[in-house]
């Protein structure tokens, strides 16, 4: 069997984050014959050309781009077994890799990046904010911040609370439409939350009382941030987490419309696999949030 070499994977992940050998040379104090010997060694014993070198640049091969991911996941191990086998340090230092979505995360973040810096400033956070959730049995990633039920047996589930969407508009939209009742979405603007379709059913609730409309929104993405500018601009109503319009209604930039009517409850929650919370840096952070974010949803436990 071919010996797997760590510093190999670990030089080859700087040069293409340092953007060059001599960059990655720099950063890692190597010489810079060292660092291209790491590298040809690797390519060498991988059989493969990873990285297409110019006078100017260097751009990763299919080879390379493939190769990447799986590194960066290896070396994230490597350094969680590491942590483990020397034991804890006194203060948790290092970089804890988040998952979440955009608008929830940049939410979340906003809540939690202040105090961690406040406590713990040898921290530092890595988030990935995307629509689709990265495999968190993957040791790239530490935890996530998710929405929604969990299918996933194998990880941690610590509830932070729920949201309600409710449906907001600008002041001016609000007083041009004058709207008393669930139907009479389907006769103005609406903005909707999705990236395949136009028509989206909204099911609204008002105590025991449920009524489900098909708008026809001239507009949709998945970004919530986006919705709630077009909303701000009285372009249409938008039907979004609490949560995040909060800030828009207090400014006076929304206005509820329809306030008695709302989704029902999303649930929110961090994951993570279990026994990462006996990584310090990890487990640091998990309990900031555990802390810090409930706060922002309702029924937090």
């Amino acid at each position: 069997m071919k010996k797997v070499n760590y510093q190999e994977f670990y030089v080859f992940s700087e040069i293409v984050r340092s953007g060059t050998i001599t960059a990655a040379a720099q950063k890692l104090g190597m010489a810079k014959s060292a660092v291209s010997l790491q590298l040809n060694r690797l390519e060498q014993r991988l059989q493969v050309k990873l990285l297409e070198r110019s006078a100017r640049r260097l751009a990763l091969t299919r080879e390379g781009e493939q190769l990447l991911p799986q590194v960066e996941s290896f070396l994230a191990e490597g350094l969680r077994l590491v942590e483990q086998a020397a034991g804890q340090k006194s203060t948790p230092s290092g970089m804890v890799r988040i998952s979440a979505t955009p608008d929830m995360g940049t939410l979340v973040m906003k809540q939690l990046l202040p105090v961690l810096r406040a406590n713990y400033p040898d921290i530092h956070l890595v988030a990935r904010l995307s629509i689709e959730r990265e495999d968190l049995q993957d040791p790239a990633f530490d935890l996530a911040i998710r929405i929604g039920k969990n299918h996933d047996e194998n990880l941690v589930v610590e509830p932070l609370g729920s949201f309600k969407r409710i449906l907001v508009a600008s002041p001016d939209f609000a007083e041009k439409y004058q709207l008393r009742e669930v139907k009479q979405l389907q006769s103005c603007p609406c903005l909707g939350h999705s990236a395949a379709s136009h028509e989206q059913s909204w099911t609204l609730f008002n105590g025991n009382k449920q009524q489900t409309i098909t708008v026809n929104a001239h507009f949709s993405t998945l970004h919530f941030s986006t919705l709630m500018e077009l909303a701000q601009q009285g372009l249409g109503i938008c039907n979004m987490p609490d949560c995040l319009a909060r800030e828009g209604v207090e400014k006076g930039l929304l206005v509820q419309v329809l306030p008695q009517w709302a989704c029902a409850p999303v649930d929110v929650y961090l994951a993570y696999r279990f026994g990462s919370h006996k990584i310090h840096r990890v487990k640091a952070v998990i309990d900031t949030i555990k802390k810090e974010i409930p706060g922002i949803f309702h029924q937090a436990p």
